[in-house]
Order: structure tokens, then C-alpha cells, then sequence
């Protein structure tokens, strides 16, 4: 089985584990409709959060074009977000900022909830194709994403 493949297995085990997970808890965040043109969100985990305390959220994505320069940022009603170090005002894929078809990754969005209840997470994806000769495309496209994030009482 190639990397690309274990990798994937891996996120789909972790899906049903955060699925199975939050059964006691309620739902795991739930993605709304995709676009066919950018990466998929797979799942967000750990799909509930206590109110009050920091933690980082992991969104995982498979791509379905062949995408450069991707840039995620986020907020929602009485939630903090933040971002790793290395980007500060956004958060990117793990291993960089591109990531081809079929190719599952990873990116990290650190969230502080001041608030319980079902929450809704905006996801704001900004990122260009990159063309058949390797080369990224210079037309930016937007998409947004909303997903529930239950957040637990303190």
C-alpha cells in the first residue's frame, strides 16, 4: 500500500473513530456542500471541543484538483481562532501549501470557545490551480465551508 493510500485509510479510521466517538457527546462537525474544483473536507476532529480551553482542531482534506498556494482562515460567535506559528494569520496544509488529486492532508486551526452549544465553524478556503505543466495558476478562488462544532459546558 503506497503513503498516499495508508494515509488515507488513516484519516478514514479517524473519521469513524470521531464519529463513533461523540456518540454520548453529540455530532462530530459536519461539513456543508463542496466544491468539485477545490479539496474535500473529510472531517474536522475532534468534532467537539470544551468551552474555555484551548485546544488545536485538525481539518482533514482530500484533494480533487490539483491546487497551489492554499490558504485557510476561520471564525464563529464567541470562538477564538488562531494559527500555527509559521503562517500566524491562516493555516495551510500540513505538508505544504499544495496538495494534489487524490492526496489526503491535513491542516490546524487552534480554537478557544467562550460559549456552549452547536456552533457554527466558517472555513474560508483561498487558493489557484496549478496547471499541467507544474506551474500555479494565477486566478485566486474562494470557497466557503460551514461546519457544526459542539462545544461542551465548562
Amino acid at each position: 500500500m503506497n503513503v498516499a493510500k495508508r494515509a488515507l485509510a488513516a484519516i478514514l479510521v479517524t473519521a469513524g473513530a470521531v464519529a463513533g466517538g461523540v456518540a454520548a457527546t453529540g455530532a462530530p462537525a459536519q461539513a456543508s456542500p463542496w466544491h468539485p474544483d477545490g479539496p474535500r473536507l473529510l472531517v474536522v476532529a475532534p468534532g467537539v471541543v470544551h468551552q474555555h480551553t484551548p485546544q488545536w482542531v485538525q481539518a482533514y482534506w482530500l484533494g480533487t484538483e490539483t491546487v497551489c498556494d492554499f490558504r485557510l482562515t476561520a471564525d464563529a460567535p464567541g470562538v477564538d481562532v488562531g494559527y500555527p506559528a509559521n503562517t500566524a494569520t491562516y493555516t495551510s496544509f500540513y505538508r505544504n501549501a499544495s496538495l494534489d488529486r487524490l492526496e489526503p492532508d491535513r491542516t490546524a486551526l487552534h480554537l478557544e470557545a467562550h460559549r456552549a452549544g452547536t456552533l457554527p465553524l466558517r472555513l474560508h478556503m483561498a487558493y489557484t490551480h496549478r496547471a499541467a505543466d507544474g506551474t500555479c495558476g494565477t486566478k485566486v478562488r474562494h470557497h466557503d465551508l460551514t461546519v457544526r462544532l459542539s462545544v461542551l459546558p465548562a
